[in-house]
């Protein structure tokens, strides 16, 4: 195999040097040394900076993502599997040996300050927090820390540990990271890192809740209310008159803002061989409040929300339909909030 290039004198420096670099690391198992020698010539920062955007860009995200991939696929053969063969049980590891995309921040951090440390988790919090709206799918890890070595390795010094969150709603399980949902991500992250840093509470209080429904997959009623939950602190005010409340209120500002004949299901959330559910946010406002008030309130779930219907290609019933209308409601409301300005 043989890569042909001009004369190294009409190329750009950077170009150069990743030639140099590809010269310097052929061996099988390098994709690290690469992965790291490149965030060297882009500059440091985190991967939806600008200095690595373009780059992201020139190579398609698949491909970015074969080098995270080769990268951490090295890490385990080494330092990290090393380092959690003795914390964590044998489930654990297999589950982290399953994570295929990470969110890598890179920074530098003087000897003894652990402030950069909790800067860089908060953002890598934040960022992770801002994909979820913008394609929310299964997560089987959550924050590694770690130095970079001279000779381009990472020195584990801390992680939390690894969960096994599998039950999303069902067609959120069939979900992964496109090449639109990375630069949807790049579009509106700056704005939503700048609202999760100030005093927008109508904005900051729904992404909590999501965040807090998102996680909770052993007990579908709290996740349902929390994203009513969501849904209600995007759209319904708290006034002394109480005109700005109350569920009418709430559902024609959810059908006035992001339209009644809008449909749930997003074009490409459903597999193309699949049968194409149509339902649309007029479709869902009524029976979603009526489970939700039901739960609210104590009240035993009417049965006909537990009937089986046959969906997408596998038997769902009518309460799994809401969950997913509810989940797109928040995502979408949010990430028209942040489109808008």
């Amino acid at each position: 195999c043989y890569l042909l290039a001009p004369s190294l004198a009409t190329l750009p420096l950077d170009s150069r040097k990743r030639l140099q670099t590809l010269e310097q690391h052929s061996d099988l198992g390098s994709g690290f040394q690469i992965a790291m020698r490149d965030l060297d010539i882009r500059g440091a920062g985190n991967m939806l900076g600008g200095e690595q955007s373009g780059f992201m860009a020139e190579i398609g995200f698949e491909m970015y993502q074969k080098i995270l991939n080769e990268a951490i696929r090295e890490l385990k053969r080494t330092q990290f599997k090393d380092l959690f063969k003795e914390e964590i049980g044998k489930r654990d590891l297999e589950v982290l040996e399953k994570v295929k995309t990470a969110i890598v921040h890179r920074y530098q951090s003087p000897h003894g300050s652990g402030e950069n440390e909790q800067e860089s988790a908060r953002l890598l919090h934040d960022i992770a927090a801002c994909l979820r709206l913008v394609r929310p799918m299964r997560q089987l890890a959550l924050t590694i820390n770690g130095s970079l070595q001279a000779d381009g390795t990472i020195q584990i010094q801390s992680f939390d540990h690894p969960i096994h969150l599998w039950e999303v709603p069902d067609i959120q399980k069939g979900f992964f990271l496109r090449n639109r949902d990375v630069a949807e991500l790049q579009a509106v992250a700056p704005d939503f890192l700048k609202a999760m840093a100030g005093e927008y509470w109508k904005f900051r209080m729904p992404v909590s809740l999501y965040e807090a429904g998102h996680f909770q997959d052993r007990f579908w009623k709290s996740r349902f209310i929390l994203w009513c939950s969501a849904i209600e602190a995007i759209f319904a005010s708290q006034t002394a008159d109480r005109e700005h409340g109350g569920s009418k209120v709430t559902k024609a500002r959810i059908k006035w803002f992001l339209g009644a004949q809008t449909r749930i299901y997003a074009p490409g959330d459903v597999p193309s061989f699949a049968p194409q559910p149509q339902p649309t946010i007029a479709d869902v406002l009524d029976d979603l409040y009526e489970v939700r008030n039901c739960i609210a309130h104590g009240d035993k779930v009417p049965d006909r929300f537990f009937t089986q219907m046959f969906l997408y290609g596998a038997n769902s019933n009518r309460l799994a339909t809401l969950e997913e209308a509810s989940s797109f409601i928040v995502r979408v409301g949010l990430l028209k909030i942040l489109k808008d300005g």
